[in-house]
This record gives C-alpha cells, sequence and structure tokens, in this order.
C-alpha cells in the first residue's frame, strides 16, 4: 500500500509539471523568471504528497538515494513556496531540505541547486546564490529558470556581461519585454524604456521588443527616436503582424507634423485590417490625417464610414470640423449635437456648436451652448475666459453654473 501511494503521488506531481511545461511552450507571453514563483505557488496542493514522502522514506520504507532526493527537493520547494506566499512553513527548512537532497544525488542536483540559488538570493547571499545557480546551470544548461536566476544574481552583483550572457542563454528576452509592457500599462514609460532597452540587448531580432521601445519613447516625447524603433520593427516582422506597427508609424508621424508619411502608414494599416468592429479606428485615422492635409472630400468618406460603423462623440466631433472648415455651418451642428447626445460633456463640443448655431443666426441656441461650454471649463482658465468673452457679447446677464 504504501509503495502504490508513493507511485500515485509521484505520478501526478510529474503530471503537473509537465502541464507546467506545456503551458511555457504554448505561452511565450508568459514570464521566463516569474514562472518559477508561480509554478511554486501551484505546487503548494501537493504539500500532502511531498510530506508524505518524506514520512515514508525517513521511516526507511525506501533506500534509493535518488528517489530520497526527490523527496528532499519536493520539501525544499514546499517550504520555498510557504515562504514566497508569506505563510508559515512546517517541517524541515527550505534550504536544509534542499541541500540534503544535493547530498544525496549531486550528479542529479539542477533542481535543488536552482532552490537554493534562489532562495540564498532572495536573503541577498549572493555569493552563495551565483555559484549554486551555477551548478544548476552546469547540470541542466537548457534549465530556464535557473539561467534567468543566474542572471539576476550576477546582475546585482555588478557582472553586467556575465548577467547578459546568463539571460540569453536562458531566453530571458521575452520576460524582459513583458515587464516593459506592464510598465507601459501602468504609465511607468520611463522605466519602461530601461527594460525595453535590456530586452533588445537580449534579442536584437525581437521586433515586439522594438515596437514596444518606439512606445515608450512615444510617451517620453522622443519621437525621432521612435520612428527609428517603428522601422526596425516593420522590417524584422512577419507581414500578418504588421498591422499595429504601421499604425504606430502613423502616429510617429504625425507626431512629427509629416502628415503625408502618417496619411501613408495610415492608410496601409487601414488595408490590413479585419473588416470587423475595429475597422472604424483605423478608417478615422485616415480621415484625421486627410483633414489635417486638406484633403476634405477624400476626409469625409473616411470619417463618415468611422460614424456610421461606430458613433463615438470624438468621431462626430471631426466630422463636424470638416463642416466648419467647409462652412456647412447646419451639417456641422448636426454633428456636434450627436457629439452632445453620447453624453460627451466637454468644452470642445460645445463650444464650436455655439459658434455653429450663431453663424446660422441662432442666437438663443448659441447662447445656451456656450453657457454649458462656460460651466464645463475650469474655474479662472483661459478656456473660461475666452467663452466668457463670446457669452457677454450674446447677453449682458451674469452666468450662474449650479
Amino acid at each position: 500500500p504504501y509503495s502504490l501511494t508513493i507511485l500515485k503521488a509521484y505520478v501526478a506531481y510529474q503530471r503537473r509539471k509537465q502541464a507546467d511545461h506545456s503551458l511555457r511552450r504554448r505561452n511565450s507571453g508568459k514570464l521566463q523568471g516569474e514562472q518559477f514563483v508561480s509554478q511554486i505557488r501551484r505546487q503548494l496542493p501537493i504539500q500532502n504528497a511531498a510530506w508524505m514522502f518524506a514520512v515514508i522514506a525517513l521511516a526507511g520504507v525506501l533506500r534509493g538515494p535518488a528517489l530520497l532526493a526527490v523527496v528532499w527537493t519536493n520539501v525544499g520547494y514546499v517550504g520555498l513556496a510557504a515562504q514566497a506566499l508569506g505563510v508559515a512553513a512546517v517541517g524541515p527548512d527550505a534550504g536544509a531540505a534542499l541541500q540534503r537532497a544535493l547530498a544525496l544525488a549531486p550528479a542529479q542536483g539542477a533542481s535543488p541547486s536552482r532552490g537554493l540559488g534562489w532562495l540564498w538570493l532572495s536573503e541577498g547571499r549572493q555569493d552563495e546564490a551565483i555559484r549554486a545557480l551555477q551548478e544548476a546551470v552546469a547540470v541542466a544548461p537548457h534549465d530556464a529558470v535557473a539561467g534567468f536566476f543566474l542572471g539576476q544574481a550576477l546582475w546585482e552583483a555588478g557582472d553586467r556581461r556575465e548577467a547578459l550572457d546568463a539571460w540569453r542563454q536562458a531566453g530571458a528576452a521575452v520576460y524582459f519585454l513583458t515587464q516593459g509592457q506592464e510598465l507601459q500599462l501602468q504609465g511607468r514609460w520611463q522605466e519602461a524604456e530601461g527594460v525595453l532597452r535590456l530586452a533588445l540587448e537580449l534579442d536584437p531580432q525581437s521586433w515586439e521588443a522594438h515596437l514596444e521601445l518606439g512606445e515608450a519613447l512615444m510617451r517620453n516625447r522622443k519621437v525621432e527616436q521612435a520612428l527609428q524603433e517603428f522601422h526596425l520593427a516593420l522590417a524584422l516582422c512577419p507581414a500578418e503582424k504588421a498591422l499595429d506597427v504601421y499604425v504606430w508609424l502613423g502616429h510617429g508621424y504625425r507626431a512629427a507634423k509629416e502628415r503625408e508619411k502618417a496619411l501613408w502608414a495610415y492608410r496601409e494599416a487601414y488595408a490590413r485590417a479585419p473588416r470587423d468592429q475595429d475597422l472604424p479606428y483605423y478608417a478615422y485615422y485616415v480621415g484625421l490625417t486627410l483633414l489635417e492635409l486638406e484633403r476634405l472630400d477624400e476626409a469625409e468618406a473616411f470619417l463618415r464610414e468611422s460614424v456610421q460603423a461606430a458613433p463615438h462623440a470624438p468621431n462626430h466631433y471631426r466630422l463636424a470640423r470638416l463642416y466648419m472648415q467647409r462652412e456647412d455651418w447646419a451639417a456641422a451642428a448636426r454633428e456636434l449635437e450627436n457629439a452632445v447626445a453620447l453624453g460627451a460633456s466637454a468644452i470642445w463640443y460645445y463650444e464650436p456648436l455655439g459658434d455653429a448655431y450663431l453663424k446660422q443666426g441662432k442666437t438663443e441656441a448659441a447662447l445656451g451652448a456656450y453657457k454649458a461650454a462656460f460651466c464645463l471649463a475650469a474655474p479662472g482658465s483661459k478656456d473660461r475666459e475666452r467663452i466668457g468673452k463670446k457669452v457677454q457679447a450674446l447677453s449682458s446677464r451674469a452666468v450662474t453654473c449650479d
């Protein structure tokens, strides 16, 4: 009965490890380094199996050193999981368990050495961590988790070149790419720029890292550098992945006031966009750039397409600006009314709406729109001062904002 129970538990443990490996292979966006922590978190449910191994092994039912090493490795990893989760560990210390596993099977010591390296790294014992992780990598050169933490330990020790070599061998560029993406989502663009540059040191051929770095540079107002990264991303990416690169090229060229080039990039994105709910987004930017180039007839076709497919306030507003350039005040007022009806309470909708009404001789309607814009503007702002003058030109009564 003991042997059967041990066998079932060990098979369950191995299946869990294989499932984790398959998950990593299928989802390349997952972080190689962070998966180490998530892996030991997921291993908490095998705590009973690990302790069963230990109890039976210590009772002398099994005497094979290789399997005993597996037992103690399990015990050590349960302790590491407890430490990572901040819960109290029960039983032998994680470090002691892993050292015992290593002593039992030194030739198969990648897993316990990796665990010891992670433990000592978390405790600031860098020299010991480096030695343990080097031993793990020597035994299992393709152990990405050990290689990642070896790179981290070397980096913290100030050995930049060796750290980059370790990370490169571990394929850690994807970790830094994903870290950069997360930092961008948090609005930490300066930090994201540094992390993404590190990702590119590890893998200069990563078109995604070039694209992400370009985005971070745009946020940091380094437009020329961003355009260089977008062009590198375009040169490296597969044709079926080029859509987002063209969009960001368009954004970069618009920011650089190179509108003809922006139009080219947006048209390329529009041509590649799937004909679904996202198409109005690309039509909007084509239309917007044509509007800025004063190619009004072409702009109207794209802006109307974006409005019909996605009747959002900004789309109506841009179409209204087009009609205002044509001095078609009735059409402009209609689009601005649509923008306001969509719940968009913004001075840049109400103020031009007042202008459009006034051009049609609708003084009372214009006064109402101006008052709405006045009350939406921040007190003491230049916007409120400007709109207040428009109100005073139509009415001597003071504006009150409830």
